[in-house]
């Protein structure tokens, strides 16, 4: 990789963290398979978006 930050592991607002409780802190953050089942629900509906005028 390339660059000074490469390889290194930071939060979604910047802050390092440490590799080893890296995988934890994806888990907290990430989307989940449920998250991402919701969403799809969301979105196959056409009532989410306020239609043209």
């Amino acid at each position: 990789m390339i660059g000074d930050y490469a390889d290194q592991c930071y939060t979604v607002g910047g802050e390092p963290v440490a590799e080893d409780k890296y995988e934890d802190y994806k888990r907290e953050v990430l989307p989940t398979e449920e998250d991402k089942k919701e969403l799809e629900s969301i979105l196959a509906g056409s009532d989410w978006i306020e239609p043209r005028n």
